[in-house]
């Protein structure tokens, strides 16, 4: 489904350069005969600007469509990493063969749709932004609110944005 999107995108964006190309081939020759043979009229720039424009534009539309579909997934990869006996991280250590496959099966879907595992450190300050925290720990060596545990990953898209919060504890003293 992707991999169809991604296509259709691009073929979008080759007609929409087709266009533009045309476009600017039709006002160069008007410009041409307005100004005479001898000046040529190029206008590159602001074409270059729309389609960079444009194709950041694509990148955002499917961006929204994946943060609509990759947070079960990975819901589904934490839960499988759960009951595998693993704590969330990208390999468990114990499990069956069964979950240990359908793991690795979604690791690498979502590796494919460009979402990246992030796992925070302990004693990193919390930031609501990328961190839920589910629960407290008591823990002297560590700064009041910074992150005492990681229960799970986080996740990312390519982009940056925050498809599912690391699950952590968070330090109080």
């Amino acid at each position: 489904m992707l991999s169809r999107a991604e296509a259709d995108i691009a073929a979008a964006i080759e007609a929409l350069n087709n266009q533009m190309n045309a476009a600017l081939a039709k006002l160069t020759e008007l410009a041409s005969t307005q100004c005479g043979r001898g000046q040529v009229v190029v206008r590159t720039a602001p074409l270059d600007r729309a389609t960079a424009t444009f194709q950041r534009l694509v990148a955002e539309v499917v961006e929204d469509q994946q943060a609509e579909m990759l947070p079960p997934l990975i819901a589904l990869r934490n839960e499988l990493a759960q009951r595998a006996g693993g704590d969330g991280d990208a390999n468990p250590v114990q499990g069956d063969d069964f979950h240990q496959r359908g793991l690795e099966t979604l690791d690498h879907v979502l590796q494919l749709a460009g979402v990246q595992l992030f796992t925070p450190r302990i004693g990193e300050p919390f930031d609501p932004l990328i961190h839920l925290a589910v629960g407290e720990a008591r823990r002297e060596d560590l700064e009041q609110g910074s992150v005492a545990e990681t229960l799970q990953p986080g996740f990312r898209s390519t982009r940056g944005k925050i498809l599912a919060a690391a699950r952590i504890l968070v330090n109080r003293r």
